[in-house]
């Protein structure tokens, strides 16, 4: 670490906890990559602060191996089939950043995780950026019933409501035949 600096309020600084809410890992993570020299920091007092820009910039390690070849194509063999939902719908006009902000949120305090799930994807569309989709995988062995299905679906529409216009929403369920 560098030398301390006499201030907490430092223009381009931000504390160990922002750096950490900003990268979605643990204070403890961050220190780590603070002890490994990868991100440097200052000591203010017993606070310790990251320039803003280097914390912005930072890219953590991917977690596990790379692979070396795409996984196979298979079929469930065990808990009958998987079944999707996939739910294309439109961002209220300036309300994409405000998505983002509140996705983090969702992920950081693991909200809104569907029971019965096997994968959860938000993606946002490269050549529409007020368009959305939304992609569910379920076990269908492991979806607690219908009714418990929509209303975690509900909870997660009252959620985004003032951010995803969705009367504008489009719903398509199906079944995998294979998958990876």
């Amino acid at each position: 670490m560098s030398e301390d600096l006499p201030s907490l309020d430092i223009p381009g600084y931000i504390s160990l906890k922002e750096a950490a809410r900003l990268l979605g890992l643990s204070e403890s993570r961050v220190y780590q990559y603070i002890q490994e020299e990868r991100l440097s920091a200052a000591k203010l007092g017993r606070n310790i602060v990251l320039p803003l820009k280097e914390v912005q910039a930072f890219k953590p390690d991917v977690p596990g191996r790379k692979r070396k070849t795409p996984p196979s194509w298979r079929r469930l063999k065990v808990g009958g089939p998987l079944l999707t939902t996939t739910i294309h719908v439109q961002v209220r006009e300036g309300q994409q950043k405000k998505l983002e902000k509140v996705l983090q949120e969702i992920a950081q305090e693991d909200q809104y995780t569907f029971p019965g799930t096997v994968a959860r994807y938000i993606s946002k569309h490269a050549t529409s950026p007020v368009n959305v989709s939304i992609f569910l995988v379920w076990k269908k062995s492991e979806i607690p019933n219908e009714g418990a299905k929509a209303k975690a679906l509900e909870e997660f529409q009252a959620k985004l409501a003032d951010i995803l216009d969705w009367s504008t929403a489009q719903c398509m369920e199906g079944e995998a035949i294979i998958h990876t």
